[in-house]
């Protein structure tokens, strides 16, 4: 009886560890299966060896893939199980994944729509019969896989090794291997970044994940009134008329789910709205400003003495210093920060009635973290006469400060004394001059960035 019972305790350990293990010395194991090391080793020569019959009659080998990993894909066209797995290696590949995927059918069914249905590499086998015999029910028996009917999935690593085995749809387990961050939050964005809309403007709603490398499949937007700001799927919007609305937008996810208390990363979907008011189109003066009211806009270098510097960290391109105070007192850079509210806001110089060709607009290449400051660099447009930069914790740019940087050589420039976890939102124009008044590109997408 002793002998039984110490036997039976050494066989539920041994399942425990074999269920629990999930990498070993940093390298992913078989994820979905408890597969002992010789029944793992079968499978995989099983794998390595299979003469992979084409539609065209010939044949193929694993040998003869180069990407790092192999998926296999035992299945139907029409299982939804399939196209979810299917997609799930789709996205790891547009996210630079190296994946090749054999689909191997198992009914005679349309293999070239389930081709374009799934972008990237991908090998379709010639149709074969699905019996109690065939390559992937010994493979489900192989790597101990409780099988019941196709889908099957099995994935090879750049040495050949089984590190994944499932006859389920497990798209989230699938993004955890690939090691795809999960997102926290999103936050919406409007490619004109004026917080004023006004009937006639047209502009782009798009969102931002938090983290910036996070997850998201796709969004959706709609308006409460399309009478007053039509909103499109994708997010284009144009305004018709004055009045208030709503926009709703649907996101979904890779992340932890705020409303059911999940703790793991999972496929999730998360709808928030903003509210959107359309102003009356303003008219513009001779004078350039709107009505012919110019104010200072909130933005500018005084604000600037009291939250943050900026530093150019290119010596060679610019030639801004840093005071104790954190104001650019540089020559060389433009010290008058555009008070004229129809230039700062949205670029759009309205200082003449003759309209003016905008200069080519520049790309944000990078943002950086360091402790209470950041930098961005920027790519170099011929042509132009300088750069604005423009930040805010804001999303919409609320409160945001501009700093000019004069010299078109410029590329990168350093914003100091902010705020330590906070987030910034971040975007850059060029400029160039005509009769001495400055013309603006459109903005740069926005960039989001977490300092230390």
């Amino acid at each position: 009886m002793k002998k039984k019972t110490v036997k039976i305790i050494s066989m539920l350990l041994a399942f425990m560890l074999s269920v629990s293990a999930g990498t070993v010395l940093g390298e992913p194991v078989v994820a979905r299966a408890a597969v002992s090391s010789n029944l793992s080793s079968t499978a995989e020569n099983t794998l390595r060896n299979y003469n992979i019959p084409l539609q065209d009659g010939s044949s193929m080998t694993v040998a003869d893939i180069s990407e790092d990993y192999v998926a296999f894909i035992f299945g139907r066209t029409t299982c939804p199980n399939c196209n979810a797995m299917t997609s799930a290696l789709d996205l790891a590949q547009k996210q630079g994944i190296s994946i090749h995927k054999v689909f191997v059918p198992i009914d005679e069914t349309d293999t070239s729509t389930y081709a374009q249905n799934h972008p990237g590499t991908m090998t379709i086998a010639r149709f074969i019969k699905y019996t109690n015999s065939n390559l992937a029910y010994s493979l489900c028996n192989q790597t101990g896989l409780q099988f019941g009917t196709l889908p099957a999935f099995f994935i090879l690593d750049k040495n050949r090794k089984l590190v994944w085995a499932s006859t389920e749809n497990e798209s989230s387990e699938l993004y955890k291997f690939f090691g795809f961050k999960g997102v926290t939050d999103v936050d919406l964005v409007a490619s004109n970044g004026d917080d004023q809309i006004h009937v006639g403007d047209t502009f782009k709603l798009s969102v931002v994940p938090t983290p910036l490398d996070g997850l998201v499949f796709g969004t959706t937007f709609s308006s409460s009134d399309d009478s007053v700001l039509k909103v499109e799927a994708d997010g284009s919007c144009t305004a018709l008329k004055e009045g208030y609305c709503s926009v709703l937008y649907t996101v979904e996810y890779y992340g932890i789910s705020p409303f059911f208390g999940d703790t793991e990363n999972t496929v999730n979907t998360m709808m928030k709205s903003v509210f959107f008011t359309v102003y009356k189109k303003t008219s513009t003066s001779s004078s350039g400003c709107p009505d012919g009211n110019c104010n200072p806009p909130a933005t500018g270098s005084d604000d600037d003495k009291k939250t943050g510097s900026d530093t150019c960290t290119d010596p060679d391109n610019c030639k801004d210093t840093e005071t104790t105070t954190g104001a650019n007192t540089d020559t060389n850079q433009d010290t008058n920060q555009d008070t004229n509210p129809a230039k700062t806001d949205q670029g759009n110089n309205t200082s003449t009635s003759k309209a003016v060709k905008k200069p080519k607009a520049t790309k944000i290449t990078s943002v950086k973290k360091a402790k209470k400051q950041f930098t961005v660099n920027w790519k170099k447009i011929s042509g132009v006469k300088g750069y604005q930069l423009q930040y805010s914790t804001s999303s919409k740019f609320k409160n945001a400060k501009n700093k000019t940087y004069s010299k078109a050589s410029a590329t990168k420039a350093t914003i100091k004394k902010l705020k330590s976890g906070k987030t910034y939102y971040v975007r850059v124009r060029t400029y160039k001059v005509v009769n001495g008044e400055k013309v603006y590109s459109g903005w740069t997408k926005t960039s989001k960035i977490k300092v230390k």
